[in-house]
């Protein structure tokens, strides 16, 4: 039987929370139900970023390809972790250095919209370099003071997983703050490359 338990502290990333550093080359990995986390995401906000951050508010991130059919389910899971949380959830579309915006012109986009989501389109995946994002689907979130709380899709498929595993992990993340907490939750990592992240390899 599956460990249901998905969201596992990884005592590398804590230990690297509570020390401030930052994650590169040599992220921390753990377990996350029956496969192994890389974490690629910064442990803090990343001031590059041009998306917009409140201060003192829970935030999460999806990045996905604006074509990814199989990215639709996350946007049912974002509207309803964010009811659950209170943190809002922006989509942020990834495609080719150069896209305009008519590459972003798809019925997934457009639902993002109808939704209500933030959206923001990242020609060339700077933001998602930012936020260590290379495959649609993954949501980065962070608690009120900018530390993240949360890493991997928010609605993973395959064998042995449910579309709900990915946005129960983000609202146990996205409540942490009450507790005063560094624990770093986990989901698997199972969507498809980014287009503009698997051109830049």
């Amino acid at each position: 039987m599956r460990n249901r338990r998905l969201c596992h502290t990884t005592t590398m990333a804590v230990i690297a929370a509570a020390m401030g550093m930052g994650i590169g080359h040599d992220a921390p990995t753990a377990h996350a139900a029956n496969a192994i986390v890389t974490v690629l995401a910064p442990l803090d906000w990343p001031v590059k970023s041009t998306i917009k951050r409140t201060q003192g508010q829970r935030q999460a991130i999806v990045f996905a390809d604006p074509n990814d059919g199989s990215a639709r389910a996350a946007l049912s899971q974002a509207i309803e972790v964010s009811a659950r949380s209170g943190a809002p959830f922006t989509f942020c579309f990834v495609g080719p250095a150069g896209a305009d915006e008519s590459y972003f012109d798809t019925p997934l986009v457009g639902s993002a919209f109808r939704m209500g989501l933030g959206v923001q389109f990242d020609p060339g995946g700077v933001e998602a370099g930012y936020f260590g994002a290379s495959t649609s689907g993954v949501c980065v979130a962070y608690d009120a003071r900018g530390r993240l709380c949360f890493y991997g899709d928010l609605a993973p498929s395959g064998d042995g997983y449910s579309k709900d595993d990915g946005s129960e992990a983000a609202v146990k993340g996205l409540s942490r703050i009450r507790a005063k907490s560094d624990h770093l939750f986990l989901c698997p990592i199972t969507g498809p490359p980014l287009r503009a992240a698997a051109a830049a390899e």
